[in-house]
């Protein structure tokens, strides 16, 4: 069964794969290609591939295999010399071979030693070619204004406020399936969702997060009332200063239909005290 930023992954490229290669792969939307998808699922032994695809350009035919790895794994490797040899012989097209590593957990310090074969009159070897999300630039996707990419925004490299940039974009579109996309791969990132959330709420200015966005029914409706009372404490903070200690015990107390009252008020309130009323 597909885990869920793998399933995310492919409906990216499902609904446009061309974008989905110029954000990932860094081939240029300026080059000329038709991309057709190719059936998956390739017999003898069976096996699955995450993408695969025929690409036509001007000169050139070939077929594009691409798999997602959320850490590396040497065992994948060579499970796609395996890929590479079933795709060759089902569809005889020469094949560029990709994997998409999401995040560098487990990646060596050294090369990657390429997988290669030799069974009597049969040699195979195979290049790989990584794509390293944490590498590629943040500005990418967010100038190619194609919502489906935004949920990738956190593995990759994020320069001053392309985080945020992502996160409002999300949060002005309302729509709850991109919010719960981001929340995955921001997990991923970040270690659990809630660290995830704490950070964008670090990001995100006092309007943004009490505005009602996704974002805020996210954490709300999931329970995490852990990181909505931090998002609390920390508004209180910008406006006020430091919180007297009775402040934080009435914050640490507060139930879900409180700390919501609360968020309402704060933009407004004169004091601390009349914010928590």
């Amino acid at each position: 069964m597909a885990i869920p930023f793998d399933q995310a992954f492919k409906l990216v490229h499902d609904d446009d794969p061309r974008t989905g290669m110029a954000a990932f792969l860094g081939i240029p939307l300026s080059l000329k290609m038709d991309v057709e998808p190719l059936d998956r699922e390739l017999n003898l032994p069976t096996l699955r591939t995450d993408q695969l695809f025929r690409c036509r350009t001007p000169s050139d035919e070939f077929a594009m295999h691409i798999e997602a790895l959320s850490r590396f794994k040497p065992e994948a490797i060579e499970k796609q010399f395996k890929y590479a040899l079933a795709i060759t012989a089902k569809y005889d097209l020469p094949l560029h071979s990709h994997v998409v590593l999401l995040t560098d957990k487990d990646l060596p310090t050294g090369p990657v030693a390429m997988p290669a074969r030799r069974k009597g009159d049969l040699r195979a070897s195979l290049r790989i070619r990584f794509t390293k999300l944490w590498e590629i630039p943040a500005s990418r996707i967010l100038r190619m204004r194609n919502p489906g990419l935004l949920p990738w925004t956190p593995l990759l490299d994020t320069r001053g406020d392309d985080l945020r940039e992502a996160a409002r974009r999300i949060g002005e579109l309302k729509d709850r399936e991109l919010s719960t996309e981001l929340l995955l791969p921001g997990g991923l990132r970040y270690g659990n969702r809630e660290a995830f959330l704490e950070r964008i709420n670090r990001l995100m200015t006092t309007e943004e997060i009490l505005q009602d966005s996704v974002f805020y029914q996210e954490i709300m409706e999931k329970g995490e009332r852990k990181a909505l009372r931090r998002t609390i404490e920390r508004l209180l903070i910008q406006r006020f200063g430091v919180l007297p200690h009775r402040l934080r015990q009435r914050i640490a107390a507060a139930d879900s239909a409180t700390l919501e009252r609360w968020a309402d008020q704060i933009i407004t309130a004169p004091t601390a005290d009349a914010a928590l009323t």
